[in-house]
């Protein structure tokens, strides 16, 4: 029989734009196969995102034996709202305050749980302190956990 089953650590969230799967580490930390804790008779493909990286926008697709695919995850990963691999830089810290400032919306769901450096489902003032601490270098981000630690 097809199955598939991802490890614990990562979390679905179900979102408007479909499933969307957090506490992911992209820029290649794992495989994409290394995200599954079973994978029988399924096969795992990557779509990089726009700028052709395994980060936030990137999709996971899992496919049965036929090839039909059975599911689809897009990646976020904590802090690299914009997708170019760098987490909570100048751009991604730009991107945010927009957004929390109703000057602009993010266009894909992924980037807004990107963007929550503090794992309480929204985007506020705190997670624009978590993202410039990290930009600092006084703190790193903890990706499983959706926010960071104080080094």
């Amino acid at each position: 029989a097809d199955e598939f089953a991802k490890l614990g650590a990562e979390v679905t969230v179900a979102t408007a734009d479909g499933n969307v799967l957090v506490g992911v580490l992209g820029n290649d930390a794992k495989t994409v196969e290394e995200y599954f804790s079973t994978l029988t008779n399924c096969t795992v493909e990557l779509v990089e995102n726009d700028l052709g990286m395994f980060t936030t926008g990137a999709e996971i697709v899992v496919k049965d034996s036929s090839g039909a695919v059975v599911e689809t995850y897009v990646v976020s990963v904590t802090g690299d709202v914009n997708g170019d691999g760098n987490c909570a830089d100048g751009f991604d810290m730009t991107d945010m305050i927009a957004v929390a400032g109703s000057l602009s919306d993010f266009d894909i769901q992924a980037k807004l749980l990107a963007s929550d450096m503090n794992g309480d489902d929204n985007l506020d003032g705190n997670d624009l302190s978590n993202a410039s601490l990290v930009a600092s270098s006084l703190a790193e981000i903890d990706f499983v956990n959706r926010t960071i630690v104080i080094l």
